[in-house]
């Protein structure tokens, strides 16, 4: 027993002096705690901040009172439906231009408030309900049933207005007695029983003292409902469900490539196969230039060969053959020089459990795992540091946003700066031979 003892005191005290094993036995397990933790307290108000773009086609004071009501509370970052020009003049927004804009990934959804919204909001026991219009980012889906949830309550609330206003509900009784009279289709027994109750409620609301207007949401009485939203799909100019999964698969074919090959880089230096290599008319540059060039070329011969399963098997057909092929490159570059990076770890545990540590890191942050819809805003923010985020941008810009070659160059250029820092720097900071 004493000799078990001393050896399983032995395993810990090594451990205790590896900082980096300590890490990934400690450090990690709490890092993920963590980040899970923020997300699920993001998840509770996933719906905080979603940026929309709102088109008022009925120009009524309804219809302006609703965008001001939207802009209420955090729920929603409301953008106008205008647009600066190059020459400086502002242009205004059509459905097709806020659809555009959504399906590039600027904005989360836009909501029109078609002609007629006003008129129908002032009623209230008879006609069409108000009608709002949606449109959500295809790879955002899950918002969709959060914005119809919340523009269900700002109409809910419209709905007590009506109810604490007593003029408001008058003119609406008899807006309605006037609709019955002239529906001469309307059945006898319905119109001699709608017709005494809202009069009686015409006579009823002028009793009623006026009452301190609320915004919050109202409860629905039988079902009722005072507003019909209709979701419209933002179609893909090529349109198929895969063409959203692939840049994520795609995207972890590139992270295997980049940590396998940083993981047998460190392997060849600590088994002696580089200080070999050394001895060979090869510099130190052509060696590192030749593992580089090779990470690079599976790379993007994995994306290609996925890229071909994809249209030859789904039916997946890009917006832009050229884009996509710069997008891949891009991303090609840059976990090259991610792969550099990892190449600067001791040992070849070290290079496994750290290298993946980080990368599995960069793919949460980046909405490689978990969809940055439902990330809270500081994680949203904090994706912008990821290469993950923007090479699925950009992979996803060449494959169905339909981006321009302009809209291309930021993520692309960025994803490009990162494969060159993360070069010079690991090439840099390499170890030819193990200590």
């Amino acid at each position: 027993m004493q000799r078990v003892l001393a050896i399983a005191g032995k395993d810990v005290r090594l451990l205790l002096r590896d900082r980096g094993g300590l890490f990934f036995t400690v450090g990690l397990p709490l890092l993920f705690a963590v980040f899970f933790g923020v997300v699920s307290a993001g998840f509770t108000g996933a719906a905080e901040g979603i940026d929309v773009l709102v088109i008022d086609e009925d120009h009524t004071d309804a219809s302006r009172a609703f965008v001001d009501r939207l802009k209420e509370g955090e729920d929603f970052r409301v953008y106008p439906n205008v647009a600066e020009q190059p020459d400086g003049s502002e242009k205004t927004l059509t459905r097709d231009d806020a659809a555009a804009l959504v399906r590039s990934g600027k904005r989360s959804a836009f909501i029109v408030l078609p002609a007629g919204f006003g008129d129908a909001s002032r009623r209230m026991f008879w006609g069409d309900p108000m009608t709002i219009i949606v449109g959500v980012d295809p790879s955002q889906k899950a918002r969709a049933g959060m914005i119809t949830g919340l523009l269900t309550a700002r109409a809910y609330s419209r709905m007590q207005d009506l109810f604490t206003n007593p003029a408001i509900m008058a003119e609406q009784s008899r807006r309605a007695i006037d609709a019955i009279n002239a529906d001469k289709d309307m059945p006898a027994a319905t119109r001699a029983v709608l017709v005494p109750f809202l009069t009686s409620l015409d006579t009823f609301s002028k009793g009623l003292p006026n009452a301190a207007h609320a915004d919050g949401a109202g409860g629905a009485a039988g079902g009722f409902q005072p507003v019909k939203i209709e979701t419209v799909p933002i179609t893909l100019k090529k349109s198929n469900p895969y063409s959203l999964t692939f840049p994520q698969g795609i995207l972890w074919g590139m992270l295997g490539a980049a940590a396998g090959f940083g993981i047998s880089l460190v392997a060849e230096r600590t088994r002696g196969t580089l200080m070999r290599l050394r001895a060979s008319p090869a510099s130190p540059l052509e060696i590192l230039a030749g593992k580089g060039l090779a990470c690079f070329l599976v790379i993007v011969e994995m994306a290609s060969a996925l890229l071909i399963l994809a249209r030859l098997v789904f039916g997946v057909v890009p917006t832009s053959v050229p884009l996509l092929a710069l997008a891949v490159v891009s991303c090609a570059l840059c976990f090259v020089g991610v792969m550099m990076l990892m190449s600067m770890f001791k040992t070849e545990a070290a290079a496994g459990g750290g290298g993946w540590a980080i990368l599995l890191v960069l793919a949460m942050i980046g909405g490689g795992m978990i969809p940055l819809e439902i990330m809270g805003g500081f994680l949203r923010t904090l994706s912008t540091f990821s290469p993950v985020s923007w090479a699925i941008r950009a992979m996803e810009g060449g494959l169905w946003r339909d981006f321009t070659l302009q809209q291309m160059l930021l993520p692309c250029g960025i994803l490009i700066g990162v494969g060159i820092i993360g070069t010079l720097v690991g090439a840099a900071g390499f170890r030819w031979s193990a200590e």
